[in-house]
């Protein structure tokens, strides 16, 4: 289901942005990704598991 919506939604905006990459994340995950002092306590494999996309699509032009 979260996939038809993805591939809709990414099919309306695929002529205006080719390159448009999608990732849902768990909450929280951005500021893991941009402030590293977000958590200090988070390191290694655990900070990666807690960052990390729950699910992701790229379009051909990217892969």
């Amino acid at each position: 289901m979260i996939l038809r919506i993805i591939d809709y939604v990414t099919g309306i905006f695929s002529p205006f942005l080719p390159r448009l990459w999608v990732m849902v994340c768990p909450k929280g995950a951005f500021e893991l990704m941009v402030d590293q002092n977000y958590k200090p306590e988070l390191s290694g494999e655990a900070r990666w598991k807690a960052q990390k996309p729950i699910i992701e699509w790229k379009p051909e032009v990217m892969e």
